[in-house]
């Protein structure tokens, strides 16, 4: 599959992108943990950044990933409960968004006027869908607190936990698109099916279309790794982005430990794995917008 360098990034075919009239909402979604939703999720807006979009990320899953990854944590050193203090203690959203530290994109800036804001949420965010749920709230509560934020980026993009059985329908609500990360494994496979069958379930909630499903934590030397991918291109076809993926690298791992995206970690010990996890997810990046440029403004606007 190929990688895709920043200098090699054609990037001037997206920028009449950066358009007021641009507001795409990207659930990042699979019911099977462990697939790099959050790493995923993270630098995916990190890179739009970097190319001059305004982006939000928001995160639903309990373990607070994208918080713990960007060191934004509160006095206790535990992920700041965004979405919680949004639903169940009444703060404005503009209490609870913070700006990423600039650094992270900064780095690798390609085009100016590029901003990370973050919803952050923690272990009381599914406290808070519990809780609305039982009084019998409105599904889309979140998605309708949150539309402001939309309003004011090119892309929002929800982080999500593998199990999001009281926001499912609120978040597919929100969303344009859903983009599923999977492992090339059986479990995983089955994850993709299973989101998959719930979009179904869920269509008259929503009108989110299926962006694509993303192999990660590849692999393809492996011939379990090949079979799956196979697999996937014989139930799915159009589906699969192809020649893009993210690679089996402990890179990942570590930049999250330093919390860091891909971009900005340095990584003395081996330079060379993450200029290969860097270029894999411009090439994300780079897939993304192309199918953005055309699914948005293919009319030629």
């Amino acid at each position: 599959m190929e990688n895709m360098t920043l200098s090699a990034l054609d990037f001037d075919q997206f920028k009449l992108l950066i358009r007021d009239d641009l507001h795409v909402t990207l659930v990042i979604t699979c019911k099977k943990g462990g697939v790099g939703k959050t790493t995923l999720a993270l630098n995916l807006a990190v890179a739009l950044t970097a190319l001059g979009f305004k982006v939000a990320l928001i995160d639903v899953d309990p373990q607070g990933g994208i918080s713990v990854s960007l060191d934004m944590l509160d006095d206790r050193g535990f992920a700041i409960e965004g979405i919680y203090d949004l639903l169940m203690k009444d703060y404005t959203l503009e209490q609870v968004t913070f700006a990423a530290p600039r650094d992270e994109y900064e780095a690798v800036l390609r085009q100016p006027g590029g901003e990370l804001w973050v919803l952050p949420g923690g272990n009381k965010t599914q406290r808070a869908a519990v809780a609305i749920n039982e009084d019998g709230g409105d599904f889309d509560l979140l998605s309708r607190l949150t539309a402001p934020l939309r309003n004011r980026v090119h892309f929002t993009i929800w982080d999500t936990a593998p199990s999001n059985a009281l926001w499912e329908a609120g978040i597919l609500s929100a969303a344009d698109y859903v983009l599923i990360p999977t492992e090339l494994t059986r479990l995983s496979l089955d994850g993709v099916a299973k989101t998959i069958h719930q979009m179904q379930n869920l269509q008259k909630l929503h009108n989110a279309r299926l962006l694509g499903i993303l192999p990660t934590i590849t692999n393809l030397n492996t011939l379990g790794q090949q079979e799956r991918l196979a697999e996937l291109y014989v139930k799915y076809p159009g589906r699969i982005w192809e020649y893009v993926s993210i690679p089996e690298s402990q890179v990942w791992k570590d930049a999250s430990e330093a919390a860091r995206s891909i971009f900005s970690y340095k990584s003395p010990s081996n330079p060379v794995a993450k200029r290969n996890a860097e270029n894999a997810m411009w090439a994300v990046a780079h897939h993304l917008l192309t199918q953005i440029s055309v699914k948005e403004f293919s009319n030629g606007q």
